[in-house]
């Protein structure tokens, strides 16, 4: 196992002094505002292959500092940059064992709000953004992902923190103290404290501004939906899904409000989850007038229906979306669209309707300059071509 982490190690150092240079490389960029999105990714970066060897050092020097306090001594300091070790050498208490165990965690911790602490107080978005991001992953790594390895691997130092039978108060007590955190992390985490959206103008920055006032002093409601869409798109999903509920408090039958709360419910994954159909439903059954909304209510509720093997089922809805599709959103959304049912028609063996949908929507995709979609709508109409009739 230590020659496995060791080998990790080598790779990290690689990939973290990479990051170093380039980030100094680019250094100039980092301090351009507003925060765009190369600086998101950059900061989501340097959390894991920058600020993680730092929280890591004080992991281990918090330990060390326990056993020194309690007249012990460190006969090995071992530190790889994402892991570490200290092995003590002298006659604890069980009750200063479960310190020194907690000490470590409590370093992580220390070290991640000290990195928040620094760039929360700094003018540029991009390390306040860093700092941001660099504690939710100590959190993450000290409450959740360290636990669990500890239980799994039945070592660790939360095998002596819960440690009942030896610690029962002590363990005890941290449960709750641990039960706490996790709730006030989850808490943040779903109000979007950890994020930051990412606009690549001042103008976006403005209006992102005016709409939080507007939104705030419940003035324009309809700010809060823009808001919200603006909060999305600038990779805020958290703080926009916020706006919606806000929104949603005062007009709970609101379908445009309904509509983007599913898209948000979906979240780009591969399957669409229940929440995100249901939200998608009701949208429609509240009354969706911009054609644009219908077709994405529409396509939500045929990708639920293919993730859960029901394609006959699914077609009427991309029939709909597609129909919708033709007055509002962009040839590319149509191109996709038209995709879509081709496959479905292939699923229910319905070759001829598939082959017009894939040729008519490679059309689309090839108008709209859309190389991605085209692509597997080229690489589509090839599969049916060679099926024959």
């Amino acid at each position: 196992m230590e020659l496995l982490f060791n080998l990790l190690s080598l790779y990290y150092v690689y990939r973290s002094v990479r990051l170093a240079v380039e980030l100094w490389q680019q250094r100039q960029r980092l301090r351009v505002e507003p925060l765009s999105r190369w600086q998101v990714h950059a900061g989501e970066q340097a959390a894991f292959f920058l600020a993680v060897p730092v929280a890591v050092a004080v992991h281990e020097l918090g330990h060390a500092v326990a056993i020194w306090a309690y007249g012990g001594e460190v006969v090995q300091f071992a530190y790889r940059f994402f892991w570490g070790y200290v092995l003590p050498r002298g006659s604890f208490t069980l009750e200063e064992r479960w310190i020194i165990a907690v000490a470590g965690t409590a370093g992580s911790l220390l070290a991640g709000l000290a990195i928040w602490g620094a760039g929360h107080l700094s003018r540029s978005s991009a390390l306040r953004y860093f700092g941001r991001r660099a504690l939710r992953l100590q959190i993450f790594f000290s409450l959740i992902y360290y636990p669990v390895f500890s239980a799994i691997g039945l070592f660790g130092d939360w095998v002596t923190i819960y440690r009942f039978s030896a610690t029962p108060l002590l363990a005890g007590v941290m449960a709750g103290v641990h039960a706490g955190l996790l709730l006030a992390y989850w808490w943040a985490d779903r109000r979007g404290a950890f994020e930051m959206p990412a606009v690549e103008h001042a103008a976006g920055a403005a209006r992102l501004a005016h709409l939080r006032r507007e939104a705030a002093a419940g003035r324009d409601p309809e700010a809060q939906l823009e808001l919200a869409d603006l909060l999305q798109a600038a990779g805020a999903p958290r703080q926009a899904r916020r706006a919606l509920e806000a929104y949603l408090a005062r007009f709970p039958r609101s379908p445009r409000a309904m509509v983007r709360l599913a898209v948000l419910d979906a979240g780009g994954r591969r399957q669409i989850p229940r929440r995100a159909a249901r939200n998608a439903e009701r949208a429609l059954a509240f009354g969706l007038h911009e054609p644009s909304e219908r077709a994405l209510a529409h396509s939500l509720l045929a990708a639920r229906l293919q993730d859960m093997g029901r394609p006959k089922e699914a077609l009427p809805h991309l029939d709909q979306a597609i129909q919708a599709a033709v007055l509002g959103p962009t040839p590319s959304n149509q191109a996709r669209l038209l995709r879509r049912r081709a496959e479905v028609h292939r699923q229910l063996g319905q070759r001829a309707a598939a082959y017009q949908d894939a040729t008519s929507g490679l059309r689309l995709a090839q108008a709209a300059g859309d190389t991605a979609e085209g692509a597997q709508l080229e690489a589509l109409v090839r599969d049916l071509e060679r099926a024959g009739p």
